[in-house]
């Protein structure tokens, strides 16, 4: 006799966690996932979200998350992000402050973060960390930042870059802080070196561009340690 068709997989439903939702997650186009206690679900449509949920959008997907004050991180494709704390209060009547911290994982990929009103006060915490190499600390910005960690694939991208559209950041790793403003652009690829700057390549911003077609221009300090660098 012929084998019957194969039972369809039984899929266990994401566990709820018993903590405030913080936000919800928008997936665009393509395929997106969310990871949870172990748990990883498909997601079509709006999902809400959670502290330590792990988003994955995969080759050609496009995702959105937004939290309750307002902060959109826009996931381009093959992207890895989790806010790991999220906290905020409501700003009182006056509006004068919205007491609150956000802190973040970005693992790979390319992510676009426009705060809300946690990142409009100094006194608050707004933090994102990448696993290779560097944090970014944030004020009332809107950035890009890409991470890639495999050379062969990254080109002159290898590392984080971060570029700022408007507003400033603090750009750090272990060796070294820069802040950047409007329209400027730095990378660093390791924890030992410091982070430098170079002119903002074209379709940094653009959450669809292939890595590989963006071109890097050397600052001038690059330019003198690699000259140092063939002189000794």
């Amino acid at each position: 006799a012929e084998p019957g068709p194969e039972p369809e997989p039984i899929t266990k439903p994401m566990p709820i966690p018993d903590t405030p939702i913080i936000g919800n997650l928008r997936a665009s186009t393509g395929r997106i996932e969310i990871r949870r206690d172990n748990e990883t679900e498909t997601v079509t449509g709006r999902k809400d979200l959670y502290a330590g949920d792990v988003i994955f959008t995969r080759k050609g997907s496009l995702a959105e998350i937004t939290l309750l004050d307002n902060t959109r991180i826009l996931m381009g494709p093959e992207s890895e992000f989790s806010v790991s704390v999220f906290s905020f209060e409501e700003p009182g009547s006056e509006g004068k402050n919205a007491p609150g911290s956000l802190l973040a994982l970005f693992r790979n990929g390319v992510i676009r973060t426009i705060p809300g009103l946690i990142g409009k006060f100094n006194e608050n915490q707004f933090r994102i960390d990448s696993t290779l190499t560097a944090t970014i600390e944030i004020s009332s910005t809107d950035f890009t930042v890409r991470s890639c960690n495999q050379v062969e694939l990254c080109g002159d991208l290898y590392g984080v870059a971060v570029a700022v559209k408007d507003g400033n950041i603090n750009f750090k790793n272990d060796a070294a802080e820069l802040e950047l403003k409007q329209d400027e652009f730095a990378q660093v690829q390791s924890t030992t070196e410091a982070p430098v700057r170079a002119s903002l390549p074209a379709g940094f911003f653009d959450l669809h561009r292939d890595i590989t077609a963006i071109q890097v221009p050397d600052s001038w300090w690059q330019k003198a340690i690699d000259y140092l660098k063939y002189l000794f």
